[in-house]
């Protein structure tokens, strides 16, 4: 039964971004369900789309392709069933610009979509392609290959984030600092720690104080904090004295630091939490909502799970409670109309409504 839970929490944090030129239209959202072993799909009404016979585990479609398991061996199917990739990995990750990193052994390598290697496994660390780039470690430097499998900065450094906005933060002895694609820093380094650009900047670190800094390496955001989250939606949210505030980019508060616990701004809201009760904020640092809730998640397709005396429910951008707080969890929000909850010994996907498309009981 546990690995029932598993799947449906699995399922969500198999959601990555990538930024290809062309985006591909994709088809009709699936959901992967599991009932007495046996692995299958289904779309947003419930319907079993796809059959799986011999399925040891099976996750999200991502790019019109999912990851499945068989015989402890990883490969890819597409939305007919069809077995794209043959399972032979002993592990596989999600495509990324039209390229997965694949595990033989103790070794990454990279394949494309048709299951060929660009770069055979001989990397002791692998990441994902970003701006056209890969992070790989061997022995203990990191460097970047381009997308046919060639170096295109060499291992040299002794730690590395992925590429973002143009620029990939580098560590050199116990310094970080930022490199363009060519391998040229642009930011010498100087920081304690380095986190990747988002919205225009990116968290550094000086004497164990973040604060944010431009792509010329100069601080616009003091470092001041005791800590600080990456920027979203153009406000980020930032910890004093064991209070957390919300700035904006020019370093002014939104609200002055006296939450206790907060989520990042999504879909132009944010769940804040006041003593032990959540509620949610809008851009303008008003509550929509205030603290009531026991616990609060972000929101999503306009609607955000809450839980109320160990029950979970939705609620509406208006603080209003669409769905009653009834389940024993909620494993995350809507997506593709669909959230997947738990009642007892019943897991399964529940609509708008709170009505289930389809759900499993185990006895």
């Amino acid at each position: 039964m546990k690995r029932l839970f598993f799947f449906l929490i699995c399922f969500t944090l198999l959601v990555a971004s990538c930024n290809e030129r062309k985006k591909p239209k994709e088809t009709k959202k699936l959901f992967p369900v599991v009932q007495n072993g046996k692995w299958g799909y289904i779309d947003n009404t419930g319907k079993i789309i796809i059959d799986l016979e011999e399925c040891e585990w099976a996750y999200n479609f991502y790019k019109e392709l999912a990851i499945i398991k068989v015989n402890n061996k990883y490969g890819y199917i597409n939305k007919t069933g069809e077995c794209i990739i043959a399972p032979q990995f002993d592990f596989a990750e999600l495509f990324s610009q039209g390229l997965a990193r694949v595990k033989i052994g103790n070794k990454w390598g990279f394949i494309d979509r048709k299951g060929d290697y660009i770069c055979e496994p001989h990397f002791d660390g692998a990441w994902a392609f970003s701006e056209g780039l890969a992070g790989v470690q061997i022995g203990k430097k990191f460097g970047y290959i381009d997308r046919t499998g060639k170096y295109a900065v060499n291992p040299q450094f002794d730690n590395a984030s992925d590429f973002s906005e143009g620029l990939a933060s580098v560590k050199i002895g116990k310094k970080w600092g930022y490199i363009n694609k060519n391998g040229n820093f642009v930011i010498n380094p100087q920081f304690d720690n380095a986190l990747p650009f988002k919205e225009g900047m990116a968290i550094a670190v000086t004497g164990g104080k973040p604060g944010y800094i431009d792509k010329t390496g100069k601080y616009v955001i003091n470092p001041i904090f005791n800590n600080a989250l990456h920027f979203s939606e153009g406000f980020a949210f930032v910890i004093i004295n064991n209070k957390i505030g919300c700035i904006d980019k020019s370093g002014k508060y939104l609200v002055e630091p006296k939450y206790d616990d907060a989520r990042s701004f999504s879909n132009g809201y944010c769940a804040v939490m006041i003593g032990d009760k959540w509620g949610y904020i809008n851009k303008q640092g008003n509550y929509v909502c205030k603290p009531k809730f026991d616990e609060a998640l972000n929101f999503s397709e306009g609607y955000a799970a809450i839980k109320i005396n160990e029950k979970w429910g939705y609620i509406d951008t208006t603080g209003n409670i669409v769905i009653d707080p009834q389940f024993d969890a909620a494993y995350y929000n809507f997506s593709g109309g669909l959230a997947a909850v738990k009642i007892g010994n019943t897991v399964g996907y529940i609509d708008i409504t709170g009505r289930f498309i389809w759900s499993y009981t185990s006895e």
